[in-house]
């Protein structure tokens, strides 16, 4: 009865679980080339500067820039 019920959800979920993990897979690929970035800008003598912008018009607006 209860193998059954979990099957049941399983089958059900299966597609929220696949995109939850896509955007999970997609949020570690952004976060991990933005330290590579600003690793690269400091070591090339660089100053990495990056922000993060919550608002109106943009609901994220995501900033990254190497100044030199």
């Amino acid at each position: 009865m209860l193998n059954s019920y979990i099957s049941f959800l399983e089958n059900k979920y299966a597609t929220t679980v696949t995109v939850k993990w896509i955007w999970a897979v997609v949020v570690l690929i952004s976060v991990i080339g933005a330290i590579g970035y600003a690793v690269y800008c400091t070591w090339v003598g660089g100053t990495f500067v990056g922000g993060i912008k919550i608002g109106i018009p943009d609901l994220v607006h995501v900033t990254f820039n190497c100044q030199r």
